[in-house]
């Protein structure tokens, strides 16, 4: 072998002898062919060899899908990783090692080429092919590395209603859907094609609506069921799943949380304070943590902080937790990040109890302790309803009935009258006569024997 070494690197070509038919098994072609494979050096010939292995080992189920590489975790300065960002993979089961590859593209097209291949992390000088079967969902920081995660081309989309001159609607041809909820505006989109790729990264997509400025990017439940006529506007279906499928890591997921709103569309843009160039001040502003894993875990540390928090960005591991006094108040553009206000869910108002008088005319009873049953035959609000001594004493002009009790408003003993007061006389500081209800009678402090000088 070392003596044909000088041969091999002559050759651009392979020999005569090494071009044999497709279906000739691989192995037989390599011992034909062996000496002319110089040792330690990648030649035209080795690449040649590589192409027919890759033929051969190609996933025919992805053939009629172009690749779309997607960056992970924003892909600069990544290197990949597995369940998590300690998980580094096992070389041989979960990644294959090339060293020396060309460039980034070389390394792309041995993935593309390789059956199962999830992603490639890439540097100068090696080059790895990962076909972890839960693919690469994590990424480490590590500086000179790129992280790209393999992902196919998906169905195209479908007019709706031909959808030329058409704006998507819900559940009928009125429904507009609501912002947030049932789809994300994307202002200042301009071309059809960029709407497509929100889309496409967008997990739960089901459509769009654009005009050029204006991007909808629809994950209604129901998806867009109805459309109707506006000059100027096309709406389609996308009857594919996302290219960025829901995953723990996904940074690009719209997330149906409502308890967090897109700000200017959300997608492609930071937080900002008073205006675009307000960046804010880091500990006083927003607090800043790094590698969080996913936008969920970055609206999760927000919602632990309560009204405290009033929104988050979110973008290749970096989450801002904003504290701003005065919120996000705008935001800039910003490719691969989200801005999103936090709103607290609002009090719902309490049902006012109807007026004492409406429940006796109603149910034909009182409401205790709120409500007391007056001796002419109607309820009104009673003294508990008191919580001062002020209020006791004025109470309806009923300070006859009412007094105040070291703390509390208490109802007069000889309130209770009737056969309702028979019933409700309070045995614990009154006595029913017979024929009323009083005051019991407080023993008198008997005098006390002084004592003898």
């Amino acid at each position: 072998l070392q003596a044909q070494a000088p041969l091999s690197r002559s050759f651009r070509r392979p020999p005569a002898a090494c071009v044999a038919p497709a279906d000739t098994m691989l192995s037989k072609l390599i011992m034909a062919c062996l000496p002319v494979v110089s040792l330690g050096k990648v030649t035209d010939f080795d690449h040649i060899m590589l192409q027919m292995h890759n033929h051969r080992t190609r996933n025919t189920s992805n053939a009629s899908l172009a690749p779309v590489w997607e960056a992970v975790d924003g892909g600069d300065d990544r290197a990949c990783r597995g369940a998590n960002s300690g998980d580094r993979g096992s070389a041989g089961h979960e990644y294959d090692l090339a060293l020396y590859p060309k460039s980034l593209d070389a390394c792309k097209v041995r993935c593309e080429g390789t059956s199962g291949c999830k992603g490639i992390e890439y540097s100068s000088g090696r080059c790895e092919v990962w076909t972890r079967p839960g693919g690469i969902t994590a990424s480490a920081g590590v500086s000179g590395f790129t992280c790209l995660r393999l992902v196919r081309e998906l169905p195209p989309f479908t007019p709706a209603d031909g959808g030329v001159d058409r704006v998507c609607r819900g559940a009928d041809n009125y429904d507009k859907g609501t912002q947030g909820v049932d789809y994300a505006l994307i202002p200042k989109t301009a071309t059809l094609e960029e709407c497509k790729s929100q889309c496409r990264a967008t997990a739960g997509c089901l459509g769009i609506e654009f005009k050029p400025g204006h991007c909808e990017v629809w994950m209604r439940a129901g998806g867009i069921g109805y459309t109707a006529k506006s000059a100027g506007y096309t709406c389609l279906h996308y009857s594919g799943r996302s290219v960025a499928q829901p995953t723990a890591t996904t940074t690009t997921a719209m997330s149906s949380n409502p308890a967090f709103e897109p700000v200017d569309g959300g997608i492609d843009r930071a937080c900002r304070g008073t205006g675009p160039d307000d960046g804010g001040k880091e500990g006083e502003d927003y607090t800043l943590a790094k590698s969080v894993a996913s936008i969920d875990d970055c609206k999760a540390r927000c919602e632990d902080l309560g009204a405290v928090c009033k929104g988050i960005e979110y973008g290749r591991g970096r989450c801002e937790i904003w504290t701003r006094a005065g919120g996000v108040g705008a935001t800039a553009p910003a490719r691969g990040f989200w801005c999103m206000r936090h709103r607290l869910p609002q009090p719902q108002p309490q049902p006012q109890p109807r007026p004492c008088l409406y429940v006796y005319q109603e149910e034909g009873t009182c409401d205790l302790p709120r409500c007391f049953f007056h001796k002419h035959g109607y309820c009104f609000e009673s003294c508990a309803s008191s919580d001062t001594a002020a209020k006791c004493l004025q109470h309806r002009n009923l300070s006859d009935s009412c007094f105040w009790d070291g703390g509390r408003c208490l109802q007069k003993c000889s309130s209770f009258a009737g056969w309702w007061g028979r019933q409700n006389c309070p045995s614990t500081r009154c006595v029913w006569n017979g024929g009323a209800c009083q005051d019991r009678e407080t023993p008198q402090p008997q005098p006390q024997p002084q004592p003898q000088p």
